[in-house]
């Protein structure tokens, strides 16, 4: 055979084996490993940042992950609040109990500065008396877990984030508003109207509306709590929710205690569900919250 000719099969050969036992031992790829880096855990505080001006849109359901979302400073316009979080070992049961329960209501009562009293949520220092009073707030939850990346890594938490009923952004913050805060008119719990009985329709307390409902009452026995009593206890809780001695601010606002018919009962020691609700005594209508007004003008319109 021509030596030339023999030549260049082994050349042939040469290069064939260069291509193929790569293949069969598997392909190298030569460089150096990056660690994905993690976002901080969220903490009590942070701000769940609004990516639309619906928020409602952007999360309809009642669980999200943080691939979905950004938590940070409470800066500019923001969708919710992180009032408390848990390792999932230590979770202790969001999602869990009857649907009407709110599984972080006292996470997100103490956060905006209220505190355990009785069997209630009030504020501190709150006096006794034969009425059982809980401060009221616009106010829901939704269950933020760890994205697929922090999983994969082995994170594993639950928080719950406060939110507005209406799932509307927001300025400013809930921390300590009852207290020494400003509560934002979104978290609000205001009506169309003061007798629950009548289903009232729920407004927003940005826009106009006639009445803010501020707290909800217990008495254990309507008899150590007649009429006066029970007028004289919404006006001084009114008082404290609001930051003021005289709650009617010289007239302009009325206090309305609304007794839950619903509680009918032929005891005449029989415990009574109460709402306490300020509205504008005049033809005006309310178009903010009254939580913390002290010395603040009464917001009205009209």
């Amino acid at each position: 055979m021509d030596r030339r000719l023999v030549g260049v099969m082994v050349l042939v050969l040469a290069l064939v084996a260069v291509s193929v036992i790569p293949s069969v031992t598997g392909r190298r790829i030569s460089g150096t490993a990056t660690p994905v880096t993690l976002p901080d855990l969220p903490q009590v505080g942070d701000c769940l940042l609004a990516r639309s001006p619906s928020p409602a849109d952007d999360y309809p359901g009642s669980e999200m992950t943080v691939d979905a979302s950004a938590y940070g400073a409470c800066d500019g316009v923001v969708a919710g609040e992180i009032v408390a979080v848990w390792a999932s070992s230590d979770d202790p049961g969001y999602g869990t109990g009857p649907p009407w329960r709110d599984p972080c209501a006292r996470e997100a009562a103490e956060y905006a500065g209220l505190e355990r009293s009785g069997r209630s949520m009030d504020l501190p220092g709150a006096p006794s008396g034969p009425v059982s009073w809980r401060p009221t707030m616009g106010d829901g939850s939704l269950q933020l877990l760890p994205g697929r990346v922090e999983r994969s890594a082995g994170r594993d938490w639950v928080a719950c984030l406060a939110v507005p009923t209406a799932r509307a952004g927001y300025v400013g913050t809930l921390r300590d508003a009852f207290t020494t805060g400003s509560m934002p008119d979104e978290f609000g719990s205001c009506w169309d109207g003061t007798d629950l009985d009548q289903l009232p329709g729920v407004v927003r307390c940005a826009e106009p509306h006639l009445a803010e409902l501020l707290a909800t009452g217990w008495i254990r026995d309507r008899v150590e709590a007649p009429t006066a009593v029970i007028d004289s206890s919404c006006a001084e809780v009114a008082g404290r929710i609001m930051h003021t001695a005289d709650p009617t601010r010289g007239g302009a606002l009325k206090i309305v205690a609304d007794r839950l018919t619903g509680d009918v009962s032929s005891r005449p020691d029989a415990p009574l569900s109460i709402a306490c609700f300020v509205t504008s005594a005049g033809s005006q209508q309310l178009s903010g919250t009254l939580i913390g007004l002290a010395d603040r003008p009464v917001p009205l319109v009209g």
